[in-house]
């Protein structure tokens, strides 16, 4: 146990029995104390405005570190990225291409 109840600021006290309702008994092992102080939580609730008295709770923004940001996933190169285009068709001369189509027998 690391500390007792009855050493426990009032403060201290109050947030943790506002804290923990009806679970309080479990928590401090029936007003003996707890492992777990929650000092830090009464200082917080203090600054924001909280009182016992007021009966309402008022919303407090702890600052959180930073989340890392999420990596990005690689470009995947496309068919088109990764094709180089088709080389250039050499001029042909007319003749030529008339003797090819003779050759071929694609002439009538």
């Amino acid at each position: 146990m690391t500390r007792k109840c009855g050493v426990c600021p009032p403060w201290t006290q109050t947030v943790c029995r506002h804290a923990f309702g009806k679970f309080w008994d479990v928590k401090s092992r029936n007003g003996e104390g707890c492992d777990h102080p929650l000092d830090g939580v009464a200082e917080a609730w203090r600054e924001a405005g909280w009182t016992p008295d007021k009966g309402a709770t008022k919303t407090i923004t702890l600052p959180l570190p930073s989340r890392p940001k999420m990596p990005r996933r690689p470009v995947r190169p496309t068919v088109k990225k990764i094709q180089s285009p088709a080389p250039a068709r050499p001029k042909v001369s007319a003749e030529i291409m008339r003797q090819a189509d003779l050759f071929f027998g694609r002439m009538k």
